[in-house]
């Protein structure tokens, strides 16, 4: 089930020197949500209807640049978050409390934890807290093992680890289990040196999570964690990189051995 809603971050690029005057948009009526048979069809509702907020005010924004640009005065600046975030964030929390201790409350508290320090990041730590907590033992927790990376952090890195090391020990998904287990030991691998005892360990440790969570998408993370550290480590022989130079004559980066060599790596976009 999705917890994201969107922001369009190409419209960041219409601020000008006028002061912030982002248009507001009147926070929407309470949404419609009695025929709906269950706590993940009326979260999937809201973040509809929030949707369609935000797409009536960027249409707002769209209008005001318009008739700014007719009228030769300055385009309004563009605020990052909808000014009615606040007022949803209140709404996925009164289901949070509607649903409290149960399952019902878990999708509502995923999306708080996500999106909700945009706005009030108490009730986004609290969001956390619940899931890592309350709900560590729920099954229903399986829906959201992935977008743990997103939110754990919020509440600290130091409180962030503890709370994945009780969802590894008291969750009853492997998954869940993982994904926690994978970003608690993340941390270490920057910096790692692939070939130290160091990364041997952390490797060890790494592998064996992927093993036990039979989730694969994250067994394929893990892969490309490692790989990326054991093949650019520090000291290691460079993948031989091969291509068509500018004159479209054949090359390969093991033709310079022994050579000093610029490599300049470049996008466009």
């Amino acid at each position: 089930m999705p917890t994201r809603s969107w922001i369009p971050i190409g419209l960041l690029l219409l601020v000008s020197a006028s002061p912030p005057v982002a248009p507001a948009l009147a926070a929407p009526p309470p949404p419609a949500l009695a025929t709906l048979d269950t706590p993940e069809e009326e979260c999937d509702a809201l973040i509809e209807e929030l949707d369609e907020a935000n797409q009536q005010w960027v249409d707002k924004y769209h209008a005001a640049v318009t008739e700014a640009k007719e009228a030769g005065t300055d385009i309004p600046a563009f605020s990052w978050n909808n000014p009615s975030i606040g007022s949803f964030v209140k709404r996925f929390q009164a289901f949070a409390d509607k649903y409290a201790g149960s399952d019902g409350a878990i999708p509502f508290l995923a999306w708080i934890a996500v999106e909700g320090g945009r706005s009030d990041v108490k009730l986004a730590k609290a969001a956390v807290e619940a899931l890592c907590t309350v709900h560590a033992s729920s099954e229903a927790l399986a829906d959201h093992a992935e977008s743990i990376g997103e939110w754990i952090w919020i509440v600290g890195r130091e409180r962030g680890a503890q709370l994945l090391k009780q969802l590894e020990k008291t969750s009853p998904v492997p998954a869940v289990a993982g994904w926690a287990a994978d970003y608690r030991l993340e941390p270490g691998l920057d910096g790692a040196v692939s070939g130290t005892e160091a990364f041997t360990k952390l490797k060890a440790e790494l592998l064996a999570v992927g093993e036990t969570s039979k989730d694969e998408q994250l067994i394929a993370l893990i892969t490309k964690q490692l790989r990326i550290l054991e093949v650019f480590a520090l000291g290691a022989v460079a993948p031989d990189i091969q291509g068509i130079d500018l004159d479209g004559a054949a090359f390969a980066l093991s033709d310079y051995k022994g050579k000093v060599i610029f490599l300049d790596f470049w996008g466009d976009w």
